[in-house]
């Protein structure tokens, strides 16, 4: 409640300060992280994935919910 109290009575300064600043952080983490991703669609951490992901045998198979049954 007292969080909510302290960020109504900010200035619209304020807020579009954090607009901006979040805007700038988000295509930071869109465009830099994505052509750096271990993952990257193309890397060799993509192929050996996906080839895993493709060899197991059932939708699942390895998790504690799937070795339950």
């Amino acid at each position: 409640v007292f969080c909510g109290y302290i960020f109504s009575n900010l200035s619209v300064h304020t807020f579009m300060m954090f607009g901006g600043w979040l805007f700038v952080g988000l295509l930071i983490y869109l465009f830099y992280g994505h052509a750096h991703s271990v993952l990257s669609v193309g890397s060799d951490a993509h192929r050996r994935y996906r080839a895993q992901v493709e060899d197991s045998e059932t939708f699942g198979a390895g998790t504690p919910a799937a070795s339950e049954s």
